[in-house]
């Protein structure tokens, strides 16, 4: 027969890890393939990129290329809840007013600059990107200006 401090010693490691795989399951984003991993040459750049913004050729014979892409992309109106600080109440509480706010639908610029160094043959062999919306504007699905 196990005694109950033995078994509530072999049940709590295995709860903590149980929560721990439910919590970070569901913290686990959905992984957007982007296109740098399939730019291997300049042709397969251009078909997901366009011409290239700027090219130009580096002192050890390598082209940079580099391209500014941008969009702007329209948030739908709607109704959202707004919460204003009031100040406190006579027992020291904070009071908060929550409403309900329509609110116009907008536009908003979406901005990426991606370089990709590559050799004479068009051999790619570094690609880099920042910018607001890199994540969005470098996607595989999306479909080109």
């Amino acid at each position: 027969m196990l005694r109950k401090d033995s078994l509530l010693s072999y049940r709590t490691p295995v709860a903590v890890l149980l929560l721990a795989a439910l919590f970070l399951g569901g913290c686990a984003k959905p992984q957007i393939e982007l296109i740098a991993p399939r730019l291997s040459n300049m042709a397969i750049a251009h078909q997901y990129l366009g011409e290239p913004t700027l090219s130009e050729e580096l002192p050890d014979g390598m082209i940079r290329h580099e391209w500014l892409l941008d969009r702007m992309f329209t948030h739908p109106g709607g109704f959202e809840t707004r919460e204003t600080y009031m100040g406190h109440d006579r027992d020291g509480f904070r009071v908060y007013v929550r409403e309900e706010v329509f609110v116009q639908a907008r536009l908003e610029p979406q901005y990426c600059r991606a370089e990709a160094v590559a050799d004479r043959d068009g051999r790619i062999t570094g690609f880099s990107w920042e910018g607001s919306h890199c994540d969005e504007l470098l996607r595989t699905d999306m479909p080109k200006q």
